[in-house]
């Protein structure tokens, strides 16, 4: 499989997490972004792991310098995606308002 068939198959693979996800108390939300935040601190080893094996490949699908800077994953980047799972919780949930006319 291709990366572009690769990306499209994950994409919908989310759009229907999306649709089900709707349906979802916010508080069973708010528990499993916590707990998607403490498995990426738990993970961390592995995380960085699988990443550099990404970053390993970089050069064959072309990527620039600041594309890998980006996506070169370290202890920190890690913690702030965990933190920003946590305050994403702390939000009100949107589903079913209307937020703009």
């Amino acid at each position: 499989m291709d990366i572009t068939t690769h990306v499209f198959e994950k994409a919908k693979k989310a759009k229907n997490a999306a649709v089900k996800m709707a349906c979802i108390e916010s508080a069973q939300k708010n528990r499993a972004l916590r707990a998607m935040a403490d498995a990426l601190i738990d993970n961390k080893h592995a995380v960085r792991e699988a990443n550099e094996k990404d970053l390993a490949k970089a050069d064959d699908y072309g990527l620039t310098g600041a594309m890998i800077d980006r996506l070169t994953l370290t202890d920190a980047r890690i913690e702030a995606m965990a933190n920003g799972l946590r305050e994403i919780a702390l939000l009100p949930d949107p589903v079913g308002k209307i937020t703009n006319m």
